[in-house]
């Protein structure tokens, strides 16, 4: 199996406290420190502007340790067709934080440089702060952390991730393709960022990452942080806290109704092993279009619930599981007028939010509405179970699945708000509660 590895690392301090709890209140979505963080949608340019040499989309990510001790995070880049592109390791110092800039890695192949302390012995890389117990080393990093010189990313795994997040085939890989293709330069994708007690050549989604007698992963609530996407060509950008999810030793597929868990699709044969808990199945999100806001975006993440993982697909075809089809998008204006599109079971209407990660524009396509403000009920569980080598979880029969929505209005040259979507159901309940979408009008 082709590998998929970068490793490298960054320094900087900051003062703060707090201690993980004993318990983590699991099945609820709170930007609490975590043990896996999710970027839900990236985009950057993959070729810079003539004029100025950067990215006119960008998206960067800023990580945090909320710990005094030190912690190390495996970072993983997924394409829409939820296929790895590359992985790599953080090391945090004591209350440290980094920065990844993602037009950075894509048009230079540079990653943060840092190192843990057996890596770092004279501490100029990573360093401690005052306090010489912030530092530390983990099992691994000795033949990972001391490339520190920039691009660190090389050639052949360049051509991965850029053609691989604008949906052209890689060479590496017979001309297979790893992502969608929007006929553009732009590079789109998610990115998980684990906790984890050692560095391996292991991505999420392989055998060893989550169980074993040496797992890679860790149960540490220990990171946060927050995602800016910006526009340099429409003059706006957005910060938001990146998706924070907790994790509890004790919580597996039998601790909950649905017995869901966040990277069940690749655990789920050792019963919940990865012990992260699950995102929300249903979100209320707002829309406007008219006053200070020209338009609004639905930022869409979902989870194909896919159990294997393929090195690439055909780039005439896709994923068995595509489109992902959604229970239905009930939405209201601000005098309750309603309508329902997006539901293939209820209108001949196609699928809204096809693919793991989406950005897709209220008032286009199939998210065409006859209003300009309202909000939407977005019901993501699949009305189906209809393909081959999916995990199917207990509740629903099988059709939960777990989802996540932002939204960004914006006005154009002036100003954009992002807000997360307001879960409504979530994929820890027995039964997704629908939206009532049989009653609802079609207008």
């Amino acid at each position: 199996m082709l590998k998929r590895f970068v490793s490298i690392a960054v320094l900087a301090c900051v003062a703060g406290s707090w201690s993980p709890s004993a318990d983590a209140e699991m099945c609820t979505l709170d930007v609490v420190p975590a043990a896996t963080l999710l970027a839900p949608y990236f985009e950057v340019d993959t070729v810079a502007d003539q004029g100025t040499g950067l990215a006119q989309r960008n998206t960067v990510l800023t990580l945090h340790n909320a710990l005094a001790e030190p912690v190390l995070l495996q970072v993983t880049l997924w394409t829409d067709y939820s296929l790895p592109s590359m992985w790599f390791h953080l090391y945090l110092t004591g209350y440290d934080m980094v920065r990844f800039d993602l037009a950075d890695a894509f048009l230079n192949g540079n990653l943060p440089i840092t190192a843990d302390q057996q890596s770092d012995p004279g501490d100029s890389i990573s360093p401690h702060g005052i306090h010489s117990a912030w530092d530390g080393s983990f099992s691994g990093c000795d033949s990972i952390f001391p490339f520190f010189v920039n691009p660190v990313i090389s050639a052949s795994i360049l051509e991965r991730i850029r053609n691989g997040h604008t949906g052209q085939g890689v060479s590496s890989l017979s001309g297979g393709c790893l992502g969608s293709s929007y006929g553009d330069t732009v590079a789109r994708g998610y990115i998980t960022v684990d906790t984890v007690q050692r560095c391996a050549l292991l991505g999420p989604h392989e055998t060893g990452y989550f169980d074993g007698n040496d797992p890679v992963v860790s149960t540490t609530n220990a990171v946060w942080g927050e995602m800016t996407l910006m526009d340099r060509a429409n003059d706006f950008s957005i910060t938001e806290p990146l998706v924070h999810i907790e994790a509890d030793p004790s919580f597996g597929a039998a601790s909950n109704d649905a017995g869901y868990t966040f990277y069940g699709r690749f655990t789920q044969g050792q019963g919940g092993v990865d012990h992260r808990e699950p995102l929300g199945t249903a979100y209320g999100a707002p829309y406007r279009g008219s006053g200070p806001f020209d338009g609004t975006d639905f930022i869409v993440w979902r989870d194909s619930t896919a159990s294997t993982v393929p090195d690439s697909v055909d780039c005439k075809s896709a994923p068995a599981w595509y489109p992902l089809q959604e229970e239905s998008v009930t939405c209201w204006n601000e005098q309750e007028s309603v309508t329902t599109i997006c539901a293939p079971g209820i209108v001949d209407d196609p699928a809204c939010f096809p693919l793991e990660t989406h950005r897709r524009t209220v008032g286009d396509g199939e998210l065409a509405l006859p209003w300009d403000d309202g909000w939407c009920r977005l019901d993501l569980d699949v009305p189906g179970d209809d393909f081959q080598g999916d995990v199917d979880f207990p509740a629903n029969g099988g059709n939960t699945t777990q989802s996540y929505v932002m939204t960004m209005s914006y006005s154009t040259g002036r100003y954009a708000v992002g807000r997360p979507g307001v879960q409504l159901a979530h994929a820890c309940d027995p039964i997704n509660a629908e939206a009532g979408a049989e009653e609802a009008s079609h207008d």
